[in-house]
């Protein structure tokens, strides 16, 4: 997913998610990964991969649904340190992955 974070007065783009920080980890680690996942084909969707190929994941099981963009969070932080998440989805590729046996 892309994900916002909130520096000072400016935001920053990141590319995150549970299953993706978890399979960068490892990879970064020296445990080869395949990432499983499902990608559009929109810029933002095209920058997540390159990047993940960077890092050294094998892409080769992302797949491609030229419908859907990538999933996008933002994260706001209060001056206690509390993280409050907001979620847009609904057109994402990770909203609607259907595997077929």
């Amino acid at each position: 997913m892309l994900e916002l974070v909130r520096i000072g007065d400016g935001w920053q783009l990141n590319h995150a998610g549970d299953t993706f920080n978890t399979a960068l980890t490892l990879q970064r680690l020296g445990v080869p990964v395949a990432y499983l996942s499902a990608l559009g084909t929109d810029t933002f969707s095209r920058e997540m991969r390159a990047g993940w190929q960077r890092e050294g994941l094998d892409v080769s099981l992302v797949l491609t649904d030229p419908t859907r963009l990538a999933g996008l969070y933002a994260i706001r932080t209060d001056a206690a340190g509390e993280r409050t998440f907001y979620y847009w989805r609904e057109r994402s590729t990770v909203a609607t992955v259907v595997i077929r046996r």
